[in-house]
């Protein structure tokens, strides 16, 4: 959670006791989402729920599979943002 929060285009990480993590985006949240499901990544689009604009929910899995989303997550930003 403070790794995603140390993040530019990370505007919020929300509170979490659970599995998962909910974050917003500065913007590009579906676009991300969609392009990081495509690849294998898994987490759910949260931006058409109330109050949950450009989020992002993505469950949390091994050291390996953070380090896969972080990588994911940067090139997609990077993609998604450039367009």
């Amino acid at each position: 959670m403070a790794r995603l929060g140390e993040l530019d285009y990370v505007t919020k990480v929300y509170p979490s006791d659970a599995n998962f993590v909910l974050f917003q985006m500065k913007a590009h949240a579906q676009q991300t989402y969609k392009i990081m499901a495509d690849g294998g990544v898994v987490c759910r689009f949260r931006g058409n729920e109330m109050h949950c604009p450009e989020c992002i929910r993505v469950t949390i899995g091994t050291s390996e599979d953070t380090e896969a989303f972080f990588e994911a997550l940067d090139k997609t930003w990077k993609k998604v943002s450039s367009s």
